[in-house]
């Protein structure tokens, strides 16, 4: 053979294998990096990123309050503040403070977020009969009812704010099922 058509066959079998590798790396072809969820409560920094990322939760202070700890549920993960971390998994953290005078209310988020719980579940996907409650009125008394016994099992305070009630319609002889009636409200626990 002469050398002309060596290095043309040559060219031939490097060529593809190049452009086969660069419009992988293009398409996103090769392994992707799993990502995970940051959350910061009373902060910034949450995000999504990549397995091993290195992040940072910075707590957004309160005027009059100073920061305490970073907390991950009820276990305290740093008192640093920017508290700087590998992130391996998905992770909410919460940033703590205290009065600047020297209270810590670290207690005091615990019982909120314990009472916050507890009404997710006691309240999500709340239904009644029409014949139980077929007024606002009596609606509301039923849910005053489960958010004042929150209070007093959690020492928090709760303040309910817009609540819309939608009355349910009876059936009519052309629409023999009605329509449901409808409830919604915002509660603040503090």
């Amino acid at each position: 053979m002469n050398n002309k058509f060596k290095c043309l066959l040559v060219a031939l079998l490097i060529i593809p294998c190049i452009v086969v590798f660069t419009a992988c790396d293009l398409f996103g072809g090769g392994n992707s990096a799993t990502q995970y969820t940051l959350t910061v409560q009373n902060g910034t920094g949450g995000g999504k990123y990549d397995s091993g990322a290195s992040v940072t939760a910075t707590a957004t202070i309160p005027s009059g309050k100073e920061f305490v700890a970073w907390l991950e549920g009820t276990t305290q993960i740093s008192t640093a503040n920017p508290y700087t971390f590998t992130l391996s998994k998905n992770i909410t953290l919460t940033a703590t403070f205290k009065d600047i005078d020297g209270g810590d209310n670290t207690a005091d988020n615990t019982a909120i977020s314990n009472a916050k719980a507890a009404l997710e579940t006691e309240l999500n996907g709340l239904s009644y009969s029409q014949d139980d409650v077929n007024t606002q009125v009596l609606l509301n008394a039923k849910i005053l009812i489960i958010l004042s016994q929150a209070e007093s099992d959690y020492g928090v305070n709760i303040v309910q704010t817009n609540f819309v009630f939608t009355a349910a319609i009876a059936g009519t002889p052309s629409n023999q099922s009605g329509t449901n009636g409808s409830f919604t409200f915002d509660i603040t626990v503090s």
